[in-house]
């Protein structure tokens, strides 16, 4: 693995178990260590169960060069954990890419 996708990877890693966190309200008070999340094949354990119930969205922002990747957590209910990736989420119709002074301006 190179360099570049080395960090891709951690960045990706550290996002994920860190909105995890956040969601149930723990932040780093929760062991990251319990939480194994393989992103290539989309598995998580927390554990060494599913999450079931949890609803994930991995997503890069692309902002001209720059490329930045975060995830949001969500408690949606059920047997299900799903894990959605979207590529680009500044091109995905379902979200809206705003900065941060149009959100302390009130222009959004």
């Amino acid at each position: 693995m190179n360099s570049q996708k080395a960090v891709k990877y951690i960045f990706q890693l550290w996002t994920f178990k860190e909105a995890f966190t956040k969601a149930l309200g723990l932040g780093l008070g929760f062991d990251f260590k319990r939480i194994e999340f393989h992103i290539p094949t989309s598995r998580v354990l927390v554990d060494g169960t599913p999450p079931k119930g949890w609803e994930f969205l991995l997503f890069e922002l692309k902002d001209g060069e720059e490329i930045y990747d975060g995830t949001v957590a969500k408690w949606v209910g059920g047997e299900e954990t799903q894990i959605t990736t979207v590529s680009n989420i500044g091109e995905d119709n379902r979200f809206h890419v705003c900065k941060m002074e149009d959100v302390i301006n009130e222009k959004i």
